[in-house]
């Protein structure tokens, strides 16, 4: 029950309001054109003008280098849904908490 409870509190996060109306893929693969490498992001929620790419972590979300790794999301995203907004955000499972990466160019 106690682990219930965690996925419960989790899943009441506001990440997680208002889906009645939003797409969700899970373990989106994609193809990056620049590294010739493929890819699994781990959850994107479609909306009518948004897309959210979420990338769930253990525990520590404050890594720089998750930056890299969403931005890298969105590079390959974007092209799929040219007229909507992209939004990041890591998740931290244990500890129940969110932080929206901001956009950047790395390459």
């Amino acid at each position: 029950m106690k682990d219930r409870k965690h996925i419960d509190e989790v899943l009441s996060l506001p990440l997680f309001d208002h889906l009645e109306n939003t797409k969700i893929y899970k373990e989106y693969a994609y193809y990056d054109d620049l590294y010739e490498t493929q890819g699994f992001i781990d959850c994107l929620f479609v909306d009518d003008d948004i897309v959210t790419i979420i990338d769930y972590k253990t525990k520590k979300i404050d890594d720089e280098g998750y930056n890299r790794q969403l931005n890298v999301y969105r590079r390959n995203i974007q092209p799929l849904f040219p007229n909507h907004k992209i939004k990041m955000i890591l998740l931290s499972i244990l500890d129940k908490t969110t932080r929206e990466v901001e956009i950047q160019d790395f390459d």
